[in-house]
């Protein structure tokens, strides 16, 4: 990720977030099932939040819970109305901070940022920081060891999902054990690692791991 690139889009009304799909969906059950708190009482983030898809299906699940989202880029409306009505909002790079107070969090998600991130090791830092004690990240990043890739790599295909050009900026790939190894490193615990079925990789590839905060 760039360290200096924020997009700015200009648009005449607040965009719509679009439909959650089944990743989205998962995670939440996944947090859902781990939390110890009621999540209308708590305070969750999105970072990397893309169109805001995850924040409102939170927002629909749980109306009173807190929840923010962050990604690369700012929305001016032609009004200046908030972008997203139903979660707050930050435009901020997420190569150079996660833009929230020490102990902010109750849970915090982070699908499909990990891999586009070149210093790993001071975004998860961030992660954890924002976090309370015994807040829960949760994370989805593609399996560099997933059966497509243990089919392809010995007939001698290039490995998916790693890039050796900037395309959607994947630079980091990790299997379980090197993600579980790396978020020992950076300080949480009670890590959990999930892995789907090799069906509809484009429903099912992903990854989703919990992991608890000190």
């Amino acid at each position: 990720m760039n360290e200096n690139f924020v997009k700015t889009y200009y648009l005449e009304s607040p965009p719509i977030p679009p439909a959650p799909e089944y990743r989205l969906k998962r995670c939440v059950r996944e947090l859902e099932e781990i939390s110890e708190s009621d999540l209308n009482k708590t305070t969750i983030a999105d970072i990397g939040c893309n169109q805001g898809q995850l924040c409102a299906y939170i927002n629909h699940l749980y109306p009173k819970c807190r929840i923010h989202g962050v990604d690369d880029y700012v929305i001016v409306t032609a009004n200046g109305e908030e972008p997203y009505p139903n979660f707050n909002y930050q435009g901020h790079n997420l190569a150079q901070s996660i833009p929230y107070e020490t102990g902010f969090l109750d849970a915090a998600f982070a699908l499909e940022v990990l891999e586009h991130m070149i210093d790993t090791d001071y975004f998860l830092d961030e992660c954890l920081r924002v976090l309370k004690p015994k807040g829960w990240l949760i994370i989805t990043t593609p399996n560099i060891c997933g059966l497509r890739n243990r089919i392809n790599v010995p007939l001698g295909k290039y490995p998916a999902m790693l890039e050796y050009k900037n395309i959607i900026h994947h630079v980091r790939l990790y299997n379980k054990a090197a993600l579980n190894s790396h978020l020992l490193e950076r300080g949480f615990t009670n890590i959990t690692i999930k892995g789907t079925a090799y069906v509809a990789h484009e429903v099912f590839r992903d990854q989703p791991l919990c992991s608890k905060s000190i």
